[in-house]
């Protein structure tokens, strides 16, 4: 399947393309396709230090079909005229044992969106040299302070699309970035937590997590336990 040469994911025109074919292949009263294409990355760290860096491309459609009210889905990556009718055959002959849903909507028609900027070049582009290199702070702040710091940065680039039998067809690209830390003390009796996210990683705010986290972990230590009980309360 071809992609966007310029950005992960499909292109809008192979995006509908491919919801088309399954359009085309359907024999369920209503059908509805989504499409999920792109590249996923993530850098992971433990007891402050980097320790496991990856990513990974995927093109993956959900069916949804629907026979009266009677509704099944099913997801796969495989996109083969034989893998896709094979997917859409299983989600009818689901759909058609199921229980009715009485809260079944109809499927939309024809629609119009309006355009969401949210597909940032630079997230797109990010290496995994830069994901660890905007980690770093946080890890030396947990060693300055003697705290231990692990963290999960996980980010996204990609497009999704969504198609009706009904007429319906949505497409939108866009990226993302998932930042989190949480530091403890070495006897683990105290921890603090931060986390951000933004469609552009540059808006990461990555030393604030880092101070909020380690300043949480450090403020939570020897404190006195409340135990049950009566107590006064002023609102």
């Amino acid at each position: 399947m071809p992609q966007n040469t310029d950005r992960y994911g499909l292109s809008e025109s192979d995006a509908k393309a491919l919801c088309d074919r399954v359009l085309n292949l359907s024999k369920a009263d209503h059908t509805r396709v989504q499409v999920q294409s792109g590249w996923r990355g993530f850098t992971r760290t433990a007891a402050n230090r980097v320790t496991t860096s990856g990513g990974s491309e995927d093109i993956s459609v959900n069916i949804t079909s629907v026979f009266d009210k009677r509704v099944a889905s099913i997801g796969s990556n495989r996109l083969d005229d034989t893998a896709l009718e094979e997917t859409i055959r299983k989600s009818e002959q689901i759909a058609r044992i199921s229980p009715e849903n009485p809260e079944y909507m109809p499927e939309l028609g024809a629609q119009r969106y309006g355009t969401v900027e949210s597909y940032y070049e630079s997230t797109g582009n990010m290496t995994p040299e830069a994901r660890a290199s905007a980690m770093t702070y946080a890890i030396d702040q947990a060693n300055e302070t003697d705290t231990i710091a692990a963290g999960y940065m996980d980010v996204r680039a990609g497009s999704r699309a969504l198609a009706t039998s009904s007429g319906l067809f949505a497409y939108h690209p866009s990226t993302g970035v998932t930042s989190t830390l949480t530091v403890r003390t070495p006897d683990g009796l105290s921890s603090g937590w931060a986390g951000d996210q933004a469609n552009d990683w540059k808006n990461i705010e990555n030393e604030r997590i880092g101070d909020d986290a380690v300043r949480k972990c450090l403020d939570w230590r020897n404190k006195t336990a409340l135990d049950p009980g009566p107590y006064s309360v002023i609102l």
